[in-house]
């Protein structure tokens, strides 16, 4: 295997170990975890590819082209993995500030005016304004 073949391996073995450890964290630092596990992993894909584009020669076997289609895969899968974590990571903040929105609501003085009520939302409603952009941002909307 070449140097670079071999560096690709690495990458993808890497990324892998990365997702798997960002995804299986509940704190709050999940979310940062799975994002640099997915940076990780669209590296690991790059290099895959780029692999997959010097090895492409007339000198290249079928046999050798096969493994590296099996490296492109292997890093893709870990990279499909890993995107789906940060989605699901900014899905569950913007269910988290919905639910934060919904208990203030619920727990508003009922004595308070509206303007009082609204300036003690504000915080809550930016919450979720910010989970939603973050969501939106990940998924490419």
């Amino acid at each position: 295997m070449s140097r670079t073949k071999l560096l690709a391996t690495t990458f993808v073995a890497g990324a892998l170990m990365l997702s798997v450890v960002g995804c299986s964290s509940d704190d709050e630092n999940s979310a940062v975890d799975n994002a640099a596990a997915t940076c990780d992993a669209y590296a690991a894909f790059v290099g895959a590819v780029a692999e997959a584009q010097t090895s492409l020669d007339a000198s290249s076997t079928l046999e050798e082209i096969g493994a590296t289609r099996a490296e492109v895969a292997g890093a893709h899968d870990a990279l499909a993995t890993s995107a789906t974590a940060v989605s699901q990571d900014r899905f569950d903040a913007l269910s988290a500030a919905w639910a934060e929105y919904d208990q203030a609501v619920t727990n508003l003085d009922p004595n308070l005016t509206v303007p009082e009520a609204a300036q003690q939302l504000r915080g809550n409603v930016a919450s979720i304004v910010s989970a939603q952009n973050a969501l939106g941002s990940s998924l490419g909307c």
